[in-house]
């Protein structure tokens, strides 16, 4: 009878200790799944775009040879004139023409400004043939329209009379209003042309006079 008893508390002790055990395990289930976490995602894409326009001023050259349709007579007045046909103001995605570029938002429109110093003129070599522009005797410019500018867009040319101080020796030759936000590439061509005229009255220092005026400077401008 003694080793009964034994036995049977050694079952009970085993079953007090296995209990605790269990519930440890259980315990550790829920854990697992209460910290699981779900995966995310992020997509993404890279868009090119057309360029944006810009207008660009070209062709403008640094040196411009005039001419006269005779000699010098100190009796009359001697018209001599000059005429830059290269130049251009276009619409584009670069610094050159044909890339198709498009405004995103309002057209820019586009001027041509030109400017002499204050109190020019020409001077000769040998002296004699010096003078200076006047309201009476200015530098006339006119930028004559050429071709290629967009259908639809607005081109205004103005003849200036540049001499003196100040407001006379500066104006806008030209103007260009684009047709609407549309895709571009079109140039507007135009011909800047120059006269001006010797007064009478001067006396020359040699058989030929080299004539060399002050410097025009064309200015594009976008609103």
């Amino acid at each position: 009878m003694i080793r009964r008893e034994v036995y049977l508390r050694r079952q009970k002790f085993m079953a007090y200790v296995a209990l605790p055990f269990l519930a440890s395990t259980l315990v550790f289930s829920f854990s697992t799944e209460e910290s699981a976490k779900a995966a995310t995602t992020v997509p993404s894409v890279s868009i090119g775009k057309q360029p944006t326009c810009a207008w660009v001023l070209s062709g403008i050259s640094s040196a411009l040879t005039m001419s006269a349709p005779g000699t010098y007579n100190p009796a009359t007045t001697l018209t001599f004139t000059g005429t830059d046909a290269t130049a251009s103001m276009y619409v584009s995605g670069d610094a050159s023409v044909g890339t198709a570029c498009s405004w995103y938002g309002p057209t820019k429109n586009a001027a041509i400004a030109i400017s002499i110093p204050d109190n020019s003129g020409f001077s000769g070599t040998p002296a004699g043939l010096d003078f200076s522009f006047t309201s009476g005797n200015p530098l006339t410019y006119l930028a004559a329209r050429g071709t290629g500018c967009p259908v639809g867009g607005t081109f205004a040319v103005s003849q200036l009379n540049l001499y003196g101080t100040s407001a006379t020796t500066l104006g806008t030759a030209l103007t260009y209003s684009t047709a609407g936000g549309s895709t571009t590439t079109a140039a507007c061509l135009f011909a800047p042309y120059i006269t001006s005229k010797i007064p009478s009255g001067l006396t020359p220092g040699g058989e030929t006079t080299n004539l060399t005026g002050s410097t025009i400077t064309t200015t594009l401008t976008v609103s």
